[in-house]
């Protein structure tokens, strides 16, 4: 798993985000948390700004649904 924050190395040495190298990032939001109800909003928040450049929301639920469908597909 690569967290969207981590670093990776790049060319040159330069450190970059997935996001730099055009991962598509998706955060399950019922399966993370924060200490503070706050931070956990505000960060849910920032990974939807600037038209989803960090990435995607969803829930648990519609993982497991997609996953489910992937399954049927396949069968």
């Amino acid at each position: 798993m690569i967290r969207s924050s981590q670093r990776l190395p790049g060319p040159g040495g330069r450190e970059e985000t997935p996001v730099d190298r055009n991962f598509q990032c998706l955060t399950i939001a019922d399966a993370c948390a924060s200490g503070d109800r706050y931070a956990h909003d505000a960060a849910l928040y920032m990974v939807t700004v600037e038209n989803g450049i960090f990435g995607a929301l969803t829930d648990a639920a519609a993982v497991l649904e997609g996953l489910a469908r992937l399954n049927v597909q396949t069968l």
